[in-house]
């Protein structure tokens, strides 16, 4: 898999079970992103594995929406789900590649997530850090 599927389907079920069946019923035009920070309680590795690589992983940040509140931990539950084989990794824009990344292995998501009124797109297209697909969020108020 060598290029970002068309489309990305968040997995955001309630159960592992749920999430699961849903990546696996994915036309090949689409890839599940898997939100560790969803799914706190299971190890990365299984999930991946689960998954068969298959996946776009991601550990979003509380900052960012998401539950991981610890970065030291964030990272490290990344890298555990890269070493599974994970397919693709969602990575801020701002954070230098790990050491530890298995390049070109693992294809590099880069990830902005913007504030309100916020709208800085033109000059971080300017300025790309390193990565192979890059996703700028803006902020909706509803």
């Amino acid at each position: 898999m060598s290029q970002l599927p068309f489309f990305i389907v968040t997995l955001t079920h309630a159960t592992w079970d749920a999430a699961r069946a849903c990546a696996r019923s994915l036309a090949d035009d689409a890839l599940a992103e898997l939100r560790l920070d969803l799914f706190p309680d299971h190890d990365p590795a299984a999930l991946v594995r689960d998954l068969g690589g298959r996946c776009l992983v991601t550990n979003r940040r509380v900052s960012e929406g998401g539950r991981a509140a610890d970065e030291a931990a964030r990272l490290e539950r990344l890298r555990a789900a890269v070493d599974a084989g994970a397919a693709w990794m969602d990575l801020e824009w701002e954070l230098p590649l790990p050491a530890w990344l298995d390049r070109p292995r693992t294809k590099v998501l880069r990830s902005v997530h913007v504030g309100p009124g916020v709208f800085d797109l033109e000059a971080r297209l300017k300025a790309l850090p390193e990565g192979d697909a890059f996703k700028w969020v803006g902020h909706a108020a509803r």
